[in-house]
C-alpha cells in the first residue's frame, strides 16, 4: 500500500477512511478537495484497488465520475499500476481461475478482467 500513498502524495491527494459511504460504494474521489474517502471496512484487496481506481481519477483530473468511459479509464490506470505483465504471467502459470489469478495477485477479480482486455487490447494487430 506505501507505493499507492506515495502516489497520492506526488498528485497532492489525501486519502481518509470513512464510515460514511453508502454499502454499495467502496471509493470517491473529490477532486475539488483532492481527497480519496474510502469505505473503512474494505477488505485489504478491494481497498487497494479502490484505491488504485481513485487515484486513475485523480491523475487524470477527473470532477465528474461516473461516465462510463471515465470509469473504464480509472480502471485501467488502477490496472496498470497494479498488476505487471510479470507477475499477471506467473499467477496465470499457477491458476487458471480468474478468482485464484487475483487472489494471487492480491487484487480483485474485477481488475484482473480488465487488465485481461486491455492486455488483448495492447497485443491484437
Amino acid at each position: 500500500m506505501l507505493a499507492l500513498e506515495n502516489l497520492a502524495a506526488t498528485l497532492g491527494v489525501t486519502i481518509m477512511d470513512t464510515p460514511r459511504l453508502r454499502p454499495d460504494v467502496n471509493a470517491v474521489y473529490l477532486h475539488h478537495r483532492r481527497i480519496i474517502l474510502l469505505r473503512y471496512d474494505l477488505d485489504p484487496y478491494t481497498r487497494r484497488c479502490a484505491l488504485a481506481h481513485e487515484l486513475g481519477h485523480a491523475y487524470h483530473g477527473d470532477q465528474i465520475p461516473g461516465d462510463p468511459r471515465i470509469e473504464r479509464r480509472a480502471d485501467e490506470f488502477a490496472a496498470r499500476i497494479l498488476i505487471t505483465p510479470e507477475d499477471y504471467a506467473a499467477a496465470e502459470a499457477l491458476h487458471h481461475s480468474v478468482g485464484a489469478i487475483a487472489h494471487e495477485l492480491e487484487v480483485t477479480p474485477h481488475l484482473v478482467e480488465v487488465w485481461q482486455d486491455l492486455h488483448e487490447r495492447t497485443q491484437s494487430p
